[in-house]
């Protein structure tokens, strides 16, 4: 029977992994747009970070747009049906709601500067010199695909970072042989490594499909989510996420509605599964000490596994690289009754019987 002693051991050693491992790695450098999030769902958030914005390519590969580009806007919120196919007929005179972050007509037809008609300031200056046009009596400027785009500076009106972001535009697209970045906030300037874009649009030029892209709370590439446009005729596309969904709409119409779950990483729920077994092994040691039923010891380890687990997830909600989980308090949870089972059935003589009876096994397989 193992003493008391080994049995605090074990207990206070699986308190300081799990300790360890709530911390790792040791950054406290708060955020004031961090808070304690309503719900558990790191695969539905986008993540906070990111620099200006860019139309026409991106800020490393280049990936020049080919095309024209006659509306833009990015909303803090998730449009609703009507809101995207009101915004989609081309009669309508769009007016930037409260949660609208920018808002490009490109009535102003010429000029080395794009108006930002959302009241927040983000202009745009032209680089390269896409050429401004008009057609249909709209505005629009063209790219043709030699890195002539629009630069944005960062503001915090850009930075959406959250549950929800609505992206619209009316494009004329044509054909290219390489995907080609329409609009996109880049993680890091001039660097193209994951995840790329907090939140931007591609138009994949060999699946000729138009791709919505952003980054979760994981750091973690979500996307693409894709709807199919004509090419060669003014389209609008429309990319909205609210937390739970993207859906994707080509002139008003809905052709794309994907629901995002939380993130399942085989590797992180291993990691969870074991990283209780010293905590829930040590408490089921002091439980058996004090004369606990192993069923009860069992049952208990479980709880309070569950209910560390689950504050160490809450704490996680001020930790800027931490993601809170409830598959982690599952696994963690599951964790702590396996260590307690594992002492149990380790005290209990199961395993030295099973050692026995497969020794005799194989002494019976040598006498044949």
């Amino acid at each position: 029977m193992v003493s008391r002693q080994s049995g605090i051991a074990a207990a206070l050693l699986g308190l300081a992994l799990v300790v360890a491992a709530t911390l790792y790695p040791f950054d406290f450098s708060f955020d004031d747009q961090l808070s304690i999030r309503g719900g558990f769902s790191p695969g539905s958030e986008i993540r906070h970070g990111g620099d200006g914005l860019i139309i026409g390519a991106d800020a490393a590969f280049g990936q020049p747009f080919r095309g024209e580009i006659g509306e833009l806007r990015i909303y803090r919120d998730a449009l609703t049906p009507d809101e995207v196919a009101k915004e989609a007929q081309r009669s309508a005179r769009v007016r930037c709601t409260h949660g609208c972050a920018v808002s490009y007509s490109f009535a102003q037809s010429s000029g080395a500067l794009l108006q930002d008609e959302s009241g927040n300031g983000n202009h745009g200056k032209l680089a390269g010199e896409p050429r401004w046009m008009r057609e249909d009596g709209r505005g629009a400027l063209a790219f043709d695909g030699s890195r002539r785009y629009v630069q944005v500076p960062d503001n915090p009106s850009i930075e959406i970072g959250g549950r929800s972001i609505s992206i619209t535009m009316r494009v004329k697209l044509q054909d290219s042989p390489s995907d080609s970045a329409i609009v996109a906030r880049p993680w890091r300037w001039g660097v193209m490594v994951p995840p790329y874009y907090q939140y931007g649009v591609e138009f994949g030029g060999r699946g000729r499909t138009v791709d919505f892209y952003f980054a979760d709370v994981r750091g973690s590439v979500m996307g693409p989510f894709s709807v199919r446009p004509p090419i060669g005729t003014w389209t609008h596309i429309a990319f909205v996420h609210d937390g739970s969904a993207v859906r994707g709409y080509v002139d008003g119409r809905e052709l794309l509605a994907t629901e995002i779950g939380e993130v399942w990483d085989l590797f992180d729920i291993v990691v969870n599964l074991l990283l209780f077994v010293p905590f829930g092994f040590g408490l089921a040691v002091l439980g058996e000490c004090m004369g606990v039923r192993p069923k009860t010891a069992i049952a208990l380890t479980l709880v309070l596994g569950a209910a560390l687990s689950l504050g160490v997830e809450v704490l996680q909600c001020w930790l800027p690289d931490r993601d809170p989980s409830l598959i982690d308090v599952a696994a963690n949870s599951a964790s702590s009754a396996l260590g307690a089972a594992l002492h149990f059935t380790a005290s209990s003589g199961l395993l030295e019987r099973l050692k026995r009876s497969l020794l005799d096994r194989s002494g019976a397989a040598d006498d044949r």
